[in-house]
């Protein structure tokens, strides 16, 4: 326990009772809380992280006060925060979050990530993701 540096997760988006759910049990968990929640992820990332470790998540942006709540109660402090548009002209969908173990709280909000462009191809940041 408390020996990683790192811990990346996509925890389920959706709360139980919202939304269809998969007929697929192993995608009905991953979407749903079904089986465990982002609270569960902080919770199990302050017991397996060190002090100063960092966990980072990807969250849908509708969800985030629950996130960040979520990421306190555990001990964890947001220090940076990117907000994922699937294109300029539409709302957010996404929130891309790492949090720090015991860390002090600043938080750096970085530039918006935009997967498309104007033109409905992908964007540059997107095409550097992919080929990382």
């Amino acid at each position: 326990f408390e020996s990683f540096d790192l811990l990346i997760s996509n925890p389920p988006y959706r709360r139980v009772h919202t939304g269809r759910i998969n007929p697929t049990r192993q995608r009905a968990i991953a979407r749903h809380e079904l089986a465990g929640s982002a609270a569960e992820v902080f919770a199990a990332g302050k017991a397996l992280l060190r002090t100063g470790g960092r966990l980072t998540v990807i969250y849908p942006a509708g969800r985030m006060s629950y996130l960040l709540h979520a990421a306190q109660e555990s001990g964890f402090s947001p220090k940076k925060l990117t907000v994922v548009y699937s294109d300029p002209s539409g709302p957010a969908k996404l929130v891309h979050l790492e949090s720090q173990k015991g860390g002090g709280e600043e938080l750096r909000i970085k530039p918006p990530f935009y997967i498309y462009g104007e033109d409905g191809a992908y964007t540059d940041a997107m095409r550097e993701l992919y080929e990382r």
